[in-house]
C-alpha cells in the first residue's frame, strides 16, 4: 500500500510545513510506506526561475499589445490589468537575469546583510508579479495567492481548476506534479489544504490526480477541508470530480484507518471523522476523540528538501499543544478544527521531540505553530529546556496573560525563546471586551514590558473596524501603539474580516452587523461581506489601517528593521545576533527625508558640466505607449482612457517610471556614455530649431533629473 501526501501552494517559503510531516509519522510508525512532498516550496522554485519567467516574455507582450490597441481603457481592472503587464514586459529581462542571485541570498551569509537581503526579496516579489501579470487578474505573492474571479460556486471551481490563462498552477502540476505520481504508483493520495491561498490550487491538484489515477483513492484534509465541509457534502460533483473523500479535524487516526481499509477493499463506514460518497449520496461518519498529544511520534520531514526553503538555516515547524486554551475570542475560527478543544503535551515530550528533530536534521531554529501556549505549560517547557541544557532558539504564539511575569519571560529567554508572536487586536478596553479577548491594554503592556526587559522580541498584530469599534477607539489603539514603541518592537496592522467559523458570522444580531442577501454561506468562501450598523465601516477600516501602516512605519524606532525584514527573518537574525546585535539596532539604514531628493538633483545638477557623458543605466528602457501609464501604476485613474501617444521610461531595478517629453526621449537615446552634453545639445539644434546654449541648458536640467531618479549616470 502506497500512500502519497502532498501540500500544495501557495504556503509561506520560509519553513516547512506541520501537518503532512506529523501524519507520515503517525503512518509510518503503523508500518505504512509513505511519500510526501511539499508542492508549495517546489512550485515557488519553479516559478523563480530564469528559465520560467523567459517563457512568459512572448504572452505577456501579445496580451499587452492587444490593450495598446484598444480605443480607450476602461477604470479599474483594465487599467490596472494594462500597468501590470507592461510592468511585467519591461522588467522581465532584468528580473530574470537576477532571479536565480535573489533565491542564492536566502541561502548563504548574505542573508544576514538587511539592505541586501531586503533587495532580494523584493526581486523575487518582483519576478511573481511576473508571474501574476501572465495569469492576469491572479495574484501570486510570497504571502499570498488569489483569484479574484472564484465566487466559491461549483461551477467557478470548475472553470479555474481547468483554466491556464489564470490558474498558473494548472500547467506545473500537468508538466511536473502528474509525472513524478505517476512514478510513485500511489494507491492513496493525501492533499493537505491549510489556508485558502491553498484552496483552487489544491481543487486543481486534486482534479488532475483523480484523473490521471483512476483506481487511486484521494483524500482531502487540512483546516480548511474542516472548515468547508459542510460546502463541500452539498455537492456531490466535488467527490466524483475532484476527491473520493474527506478527513475533518485531526487526521492521524482517521486516515490511517483509511488507509487500512482503502487496501482491503473493505467499506468505509466506520472509518471515523470522514465525509465520502457512496455512488448515491454523500455520507458523514461519526467523529472519535483524537490521539493524545502524548501519543504522537515527532514529526517526519523526509522527502522535504529543506535547503530549498527561503532560510539559511532550516527552522522546524512544531506543536506542544492543540487548540485554544482560551477559545473564546469572537473574531477567530481557529479553534474549528480541534473541536474547541485544548489539548496540551507533557514537557518531557516536547524536549525529546526537539532534541530528535534537532539531530535527526541538523537544525537549531524552532516555530512553535501552537494557536497560544499556555502560561503553565510554557513554564514547564522553559523547566524542561532548561534541564536538558537544549542550544535551540524557538518563536511562539502566546496570549498576553498576567502570568507572563518578570520571572517567567526571564526564564523562556534562558530557555531559547527569542520571538513571540502576540494577538494584541485592539489598544481600547472597550473593544477588547466586544471581541471576547479577556484582556485588558494594561494587561497587555504590563507583558510586553516583561518580554522585551528579558530580551525578547515581541511582535504584535492589531486590527482596525471590529464591528461597532468608533474612529475614536481606532485612533486610541493607534496611539497605544506609537505611545509604547519602547516595549512594542514591531507589529503587523490591519482590518477585520468576518471569517468562516467566527462568533461573529454566526450570531451578526449580537454584533450589531448585516449580512447581504443570499447564502454565502453555501459557497467556498472562507470571508464573507458585511455591513457594520454603527462604528468605522470596512472601507474607512481599511483605509486608516493603511494609512496608520504608511505613517508609523516611517517614525517608529525599528521601522528599518520592520522595513528590510520580514516577521519569519526575525528568529533567524535574532540568534544570529544575539551576543553582537541583540536589538538589532545595527541594521538601522537611513532613510531620505523627504527633501533630499531635491537637494541631491540641485547638487547634480551643480556637478554636471557640458563635458559630462552620461550613460542610460543598463536594464533602463523607452517605450511608446498609448494611455496615461503613470496614472494607471500609481491607481489615480478614475475614468475611461482614451488612446493618445506618449513616451515613457522606466527602470525595473527601482520600479521608477516617467512620462517624458520629445526631448527628453532624444536625449536619453543619446546617452551612451560617449557623447558629451554639448554633444548631445549640439545634435538635438537642428531638429527642435533651438539655440545651442538654450538646448544645453535643457540638457543638463533633463539629466540631472533624470540622473537623481536613476535613470542615466
Amino acid at each position: 500500500m502506497k500512500v502519497v501526501l502532498l501540500f500544495p501552494p501557495q504556503w509561506l517559503p520560509n519553513q516547512p510545513p506541520l501537518g503532512i510531516p506529523s501524519l507520515s509519522a503517525f503512518l509510518k510508525g503503523h508500518g505504512i510506506d509513505v511519500v510526501q512532498k511539499d508542492l508549495s516550496i517546489e512550485s515557488y522554485e519553479h516559478f523563480l526561475s530564469q528559465r520560467y519567467l523567459q517563457s512568459l516574455k512572448g504572452r505577456i507582450e501579445d496580451r499587452f499589445n492587444v490593450l495598446d490597441t484598444k480605443a480607450s481603457l476602461e477604470p479599474g481592472i483594465e487599467q490596472q490589468r494594462y500597468a501590470d503587464l507592461f510592468l511585467a514586459k519591461s522588467s522581465i529581462d532584468s528580473i530574470s537575469t537576477n532571479v536565480e542571485e535573489a533565491k542564492a541570498v536566502f541561502h548563504d551569509r548574505q542573508y544576514f546583510d538587511a539592505n541586501t537581503l531586503s533587495q532580494a526579496r523584493r526581486t523575487l516579489q518582483d519576478a511573481l508579479a511576473v508571474v501574476s501579470a501572465a495569469h492576469f487578474p491572479s495574484r501570486l505573492q510570497l504571502t499570498s495567492f488569489s483569484i479574484p474571479s472564484f465566487d466559491g460556486r461549483f461551477d467557478s471551481a470548475e472553470i479555474l481548476t481547468a483554466d491556464g490563462n489564470q490558474n498558473p498552477y494548472l500547467r506545473y502540476f500537468e508538466e511536473q506534479t502528474v509525472p513524478w505520481l505517476k512514478n510513485q504508483g500511489p494507491d492513496l493520495v493525501g492533499i493537505s489544504i491549510t489556508a485558502e491561498s491553498q484552496l483552487i490550487p489544491g481543487l486543481t491538484l486534486a482534479r488532475l490526480v483523480k484523473k490521471a489515477f483512476p483506481g487511486c483513492h484521494i483524500v482531502l484534509g487540512g483546516y480548511l477541508a474542516t472548515l468547508l465541509a459542510s460546502v463541500f457534502s452539498n455537492h456531490p460533483g466535488f467527490f466524483t470530480r475532484y476527491f473520493d473523500s474527506l478527513v475533518i479535524l485531526e487526521g492521524e487516526r482517521p486516515l490511517l484507518e483509511l488507509v487500512k481499509r482503502v487496501e482491503r477493499r473493505e467499506t468505509l463506514a466506520d472509518v471515523p471523522n470522514l465525509i465520502w460518497y457512496d455512488g448515491k449520496t454523500v455520507r458523514k461518519n461519526s467523529p472519535v476523540p483524537p490521539a493524545s498529544m502524548a501519543e504522537l511520534p515527532p514529526p517526519d520531514f523526509d522527502g522535504l528538501v529543506l535547503s530549498k526553503y527561503l532560510s539559511p538555516e532550516p527552522v522546524l515547524p512544531v506543536l506542544a499543544s492543540r487548540g485554544c486554551y482560551w477559545g473564546k475570542c469572537a473574531f477567530c475560527s481557529h479553534n474549528v478544527s480541534y473541536e474547541n478543544r485544548y489539548r496540551p503535551s507533557i514537557p518531557e515530550k516536547v524536549a525529546a521531540d526537539i532534541d530528535h528533530l534537532s539531530r535527526r536534521y541538523h537544525v537549531r531554529h524552532f516555530s512553535f505553530c501552537d494557536e497560544a501556549i499556555a502560561p503553565s505549560l510554557m513554564s514547564g517547557l522553559t523547566r524542561t529546556f532548561l534541564e536538558s541544557k537544549a542550544d535551540c532558539r524557538f518563536s511562539t504564539n502566546i496570549r498576553l496573560e498576567a502570568q507572563f511575569d518578570g520571572s517567567l519571560c526571564q526564564e523562556m529567554y534562558q530557555a531559547g525563546f527569542r520571538v513571540v508572536y502576540i494577538g494584541l487586536e485592539s489598544g481600547c478596553d472597550r473593544v477588547l471586551g466586544l471581541m471576547r479577548k479577556g484582556t485588558t491594554r494594561e494587561l497587555a503592556l504590563a507583558a510586553c514590558r516583561n518580554l522585551v526587559a528579558a530580551g525578547i522580541w515581541d511582535h504584535l498584530y492589531i486590527f482596525l473596524g471590529f464591528p461597532g469599534e468608533t474612529l475614536a477607539e481606532a485612533e486610541e489603539t493607534i496611539r497605544f501603539i506609537e505611545q509604547n514603541s519602547e516595549v512594542i518592537r514591531s507589529f503587523n496592522i490591519g482590518q477585520f474580516s468576518l471569517t468562516r467559523g467566527s462568533a461573529v458570522l454566526a450570531a451578526p444580531e449580537e454584533f450589531g452587523i448585516d449580512l447581504p442577501q443570499g447564502d454565502a454561506a453555501s459557497y467556498l468562501a472562507v470571508g464573507f461581506d458585511f455591513s457594520p450598523r454603527t462604528g468605522l465601516n470596512r472601507s474607512q477600516a481599511e483605509s486608516l489601517s493603511r494609512k496608520t501602516w504608511d505613517r508609523l512605519a516611517l517614525s517608529y524606532p525599528t521601522h528599518d528593521i520592520m522595513r528590510l525584514l520580514s516577521k519569519e527573518d526575525l528568529l533567524v537574525y535574532l540568534s544570529h545576533n544575539e551576543s553582537a546585535d541583540p536589538g538589532l539596532s545595527n541594521l538601522s539604514a537611513a532613510v531620505p527625508a523627504s527633501g533630499d531628493r531635491y537637494h541631491r538633483l540641485v547638487n547634480e545638477s551643480l556637478e554636471m558640466t557640458s563635458d559630462y557623458t552620461p550613460l542610460m543605466i543598463d536594464g533602463v528602457t523607452r517605450s511608446v505607449v498609448h494611455f496615461d501609464l503613470p496614472a494607471f501604476v500609481r491607481g489615480q485613474s478614475s475614468a475611461p482612457n482614451v488612446r493618445q501617444r506618449r513616451l515613457v521610461v522606466f527602470n525595473p531595478a527601482t520600479r521608477r517610471l516617467r512620462q517624458i517629453d520629445a526631448i527628453t526621449w532624444d536625449i536619453l537615446g543619446s546617452s551612451n556614455g560617449r557623447n558629451t552634453i554639448r554633444q548631445i545639445s549640439r545634435s538635438l539644434t537642428r531638429k527642435y530649431g533651438l539655440s545651442s546654449w538654450q538646448l544645453e541648458a535643457d540638457c543638463l536640467r533633463v539629466l540631472a533629473a533624470l540622473k537623481a531618479d536613476s535613470f542615466v549616470v
